[in-house]
């Protein structure tokens, strides 16, 4: 594959490929980390549900109601840690979406360069620092 570069970019085609291979490893790196919790929703493309906790002697036909709090606390934990792990995967296959039309490194507000230091920390940044940033 060979990156598109847009009008504007700061980028060159080396730094492009970086920041890919950097997005896909993050990517490859959350969807493991997403799988101990969840498990993808049929229904919802790119969308995880978080999976209900097996604690041992779960067969029970009576279960313990303090198992059972904290088999929903624990579910709690993981809805709260999938969401988060989700924005983050979101965040970047937007990225690499961007790579793939040729418009990384450019502002999805103002189509404005993005400062290469603002990449480097965070190469999902859409917007330049101080612009809102909401889709």
């Amino acid at each position: 594959m060979n990156p598109k570069r847009p009008y504007n970019t700061p980028l060159d085609a080396a730094a492009i490929l970086e920041f890919k291979a950097l997005l896909e490893e993050a990517r490859t790196r959350l969807q493991k980390e997403l799988e101990t919790i969840a498990k993808p929703n049929p229904i919802v493309k790119g969308d995880w549900q978080a999976t209900v906790p097996h604690f041992e002697g779960d067969a029970d036909a009576e279960e313990d109601p303090e198992e059972a709090a904290d088999k929903f606390e624990e579910y709690e934990l993981r809805r709260a840690q999938e969401q988060s792990l989700e924005e983050q995967l979101v965040k970047i296959n937007r990225a690499l979406e961007r790579i793939e039309v040729g418009t990384f490194g450019l502002s999805i507000k103002t189509g404005k360069p993005l400062p290469l230091e603002q990449l480097r920390a965070n190469p999902t940044a859409e917007c330049e620092v101080g612009i809102e940033d909401t889709v």
